[in-house]
């Protein structure tokens, strides 16, 4: 499922920007 995928990416670009 892509979803967990995206869902993956998106924590990890918020840690980023944090």
């Amino acid at each position: 499922m892509p979803s967990v995928a995206q869902r993956l990416l998106q924590h990890l670009g918020s840690l980023g920007l944090r």
